[in-house]
């Protein structure tokens, strides 16, 4: 394929990306030259295409290569271990992890992927209510707060997931993640 042919491409799987039609991009994507391609934004956007259609492992592969030119490593690393866990390949999102927490030792979305790691494992409920009650406080995001409520109320931990529940709907007041708590709650007493 001609320069002038594959630039064409490359803005036109950029900009498919950004609109959101996964489905064309990735069409796109498959016609591209991937083996010398150094583009962060184009491997990664090659990436996400590939990710939204599913083709996991396809979108492993780019985002390998994107992670040797990237300045930005860490985002690289959490994506590459998410990804390992959705394609149910453990070993390789442990591996991830570790590169990760090399570059990221600080950032408190180790603890995010760490409880998917060990979600994924079906590691004991204890320990993964452990790593999102550390996660817990240091960010407070609705998500992670209800699958750490959600987590309590499969412990049969009546009174903390309750507790939770009553954070969730004060301090997010509106959403799915409050709908969602105020249903677990419902399940333990009345809404008041």
């Amino acid at each position: 394929m001609d320069k002038y042919t594959y630039s064409l491409k490359s803005d036109k799987l950029l900009k498919l990306v950004r609109q959101g039609d996964y489905a064309t991009a990735a069409k796109i994507a498959d016609t591209l030259e991937w083996d010398q391609e150094k583009n962060f934004r184009l491997l990664s956007a090659g990436a996400e295409a590939y990710e939204k259609m599913d083709r996991i492992n396809e979108a492993i592969d780019l985002l390998l290569r994107a992670y040797e030119y990237s300045a930005v490593g860490k985002r690289v690393l959490y994506k590459l271990t998410e990804l390992a866990i959705r394609s149910k390949n453990i070993t390789d999102a442990e591996t991830f992890y570790k590169k990760y927490l090399e570059e990221a030792a600080e950032d408190n979305n180790r603890y995010v992927l760490r409880y998917m790691i060990a979600e994924a494992k079906r590691e004991p409920l204890e320990r993964q209510i452990i790593i999102l009650e550390t996660y817990r406080k240091y960010e407070f995001e609705e998500k992670w707060a209800y699958k750490l409520a959600e987590l309590y109320y499969k412990a049969d931990r009546r009174k903390d997931c309750v507790a939770l529940c009553d954070e969730i709907i004060l301090w997010f007041g509106v959403g799915t993640y409050v709908d969602k708590a105020m249903d677990l709650k419902e399940l333990y007493e009345p809404l008041t």
